[in-house]
């Protein structure tokens, strides 16, 4: 969704309103192989413990359909994930986006004007909304929430427990951003099994980080690929899916 159009779009679930963390468009990566020569057999049937990323509580037919905005979850795939007969896994690569962020400076002032919008409602018959009135926004523009520091933190605790058989060796990089940064770090802190109730201070720095710019060789930022946002949706396009989705203007 673009983010000019979601200004003035709201959809009141019947858990109350909703506010979607923002995700951005740079990643970090992770490289983990054993310290002496060892690999993983098939194991067709192998568990992950269970470990799930956190979810938004809201109905699937909502959550999974927020767009950029949806939390990640896992979908159903024809496509088998178990390692053909005969092969090892000696080291794997894992491509990550940052956790769920607050909105970036400029929407977040256009979160501020919907909400200013909204607090000029008059006689609200849904008792979930109730307290829009009153509601004020706090948020640090671009940075991490805690909903997204758990998303990175769990992300490492299963890739470590689905692999545990090669060790705990691993090397990561990310782009010199603060939400990128310390979505490696959260990853990091999963991953080697240190606690989730610690200061952002104390993380463990991640093994790189590389400096975001066209000028930079940074495979980890879409500024290298040109053709990265060509594509954008009409406002016809975009009105059509919001009016489809439910959503209401305000």
């Amino acid at each position: 969704m673009h983010e000019q159009s979601w200004k003035t779009w709201a959809y009141p679930s019947r858990y109350g309103p909703f506010l979607a963390a923002f995700l951005g468009i740079l990643y970090f990566q992770t490289q983990y192989w054993p310290f002496v020569s060892r690999s993983l057999p098939v194991q067709p049937h192998a568990q992950s413990n269970a470990l799930t990323l956190p979810t938004y509580d809201l109905r699937p037919q909502i959550a999974h359909k927020l767009g950029p905005y949806s939390a990640r979850y896992e979908v159903h795939s024809n496509i088998s994930s178990v390692v053909p007969l005969g092969c090892n896994v000696t080291m794997i690569n894992v491509l990550q986006r940052h956790g769920a962020r607050y909105p970036t400076g400029k929407p977040g002032k256009a979160l501020e004007a919907t909400l200013a919008k909204l607090r000029n409602v008059q006689d609200i018959k849904e008792p979930s909304l109730h307290f829009i009135p009153t509601f004020r926004y706090h948020y640090i523009p671009s940075q991490l929430v805690p909903f997204g520091r758990a998303q990175s933190y769990i992300s490492g605790q299963i890739i470590a427990n689905k692999y545990s058989a090669l060790g705990s060796r691993n090397f990561v990089r990310a782009s010199n951003k603060a939400r990128i940064v310390e979505s490696s770090q959260w990853w990091k802190q999963g991953f080697e099994g240190r606690p989730f109730d610690v200061d952002a201070f104390n993380l463990v720095q991640p093994d790189l980080v590389i400096l975001i710019g066209k000028e930079f060789n940074n495979t980890l930022g879409v500024e290298t690929c040109p053709a990265a946002k060509l594509h954008k949706p009409s406002a016809n396009t975009k009105k059509d899916w919001l009016l489809l989705a439910g959503f209401a203007q305000i």
